[in-house]
């Protein structure tokens, strides 16, 4: 029980010093550009248009229910943008939520070597959706980096991991990297 409320606590803390960021960029004009920067334009990336060679693991039905929870409640920014707009003071509850869930899933895969590798499939369409709030994105991938250990003796884990970095826009690599430091 300790561990899963340190694993909520991380991904809470994580979502909400990004969320941070987002606040104090929306709260200076509520049409300017960086409140549209929020909402990214264009088509979503297809999970299955990979450039690895590494091939994904075909999805357990057992585990599908629940990754199909995690995918429900990834971030979009236009109901982030809303949320923000509403209540500015307050991180937004969909990243809260998307934080609660996330933290549940990690300490499954924290349990589960092969929920570990579907996992990190689902963190990697996350990484590359651009349905997806890019602060969300790079919880994905931050959170991405440490399932690897949860299972060190499993070598599908750190390659699958690296596929997901690999997946990253720089843009998402750029708020991660701001947030480790």
């Amino acid at each position: 029980m300790k561990r899963r409320h340190e694993w909520m606590l991380l991904a809470a803390s994580a979502a909400v010093a990004v969320v941070g960021l987002l606040v104090s960029r929306t709260q200076r004009e509520p049409d300017s550009p960086e409140l549209a920067a929020i909402e990214e334009s264009g088509p979503v990336d297809s999970p299955r248009a990979r450039s690895s060679v590494t091939p994904r693991m075909s999805p357990d039905p057992r585990h599908e229910a629940e990754l199909e929870r995690f995918r429900s409640v990834w971030p979009r920014p236009s109901q982030v943008r809303e949320e923000v707009r509403s209540d500015p003071h307050h991180a937004p509850p969909s990243l809260l939520k998307f934080a609660r869930v996330l933290a549940s899933q990690l300490e499954r895969a924290r349990e589960d070597p092969e929920f570990s590798l579907q996992l990190l499939d689902s963190l990697e369409d996350c990484v590359r959706s651009t349905e997806v709030i890019d602060s969300a994105r790079a919880v994905c991938l931050r959170q991405s980096r440490r399932v690897p250990g949860f299972h060190p003796e499993d070598a599908r884990l750190p390659v699958a991991a690296a596929r997901v970095h690999e997946a990253a826009p720089r843009r998402v690599l750029d708020i991660a990297e701001s947030v480790d430091s």
